[in-house]
């Protein structure tokens, strides 16, 4: 989730650089307002 959709390169460019090969999947979500004091949410889930 981020507020502005215009950090979509930006988080592409970072998510690249730490999963070159095999990457997970994503969604990337841009939501209008939002109550938290930073910019951008990651969610994610992992096995091991």
């Amino acid at each position: 989730y981020a507020v502005n959709s215009g950090f979509y390169n930006a988080i592409n460019r970072v998510y690249a650089r730490y999963f070159a090969t095999n990457p997970p999947a994503r969604s990337f979500v841009p939501v209008a307002s939002w109550p938290m004091e930073f910019d951008i949410e990651i969610e994610c889930v992992a096995v091991a």
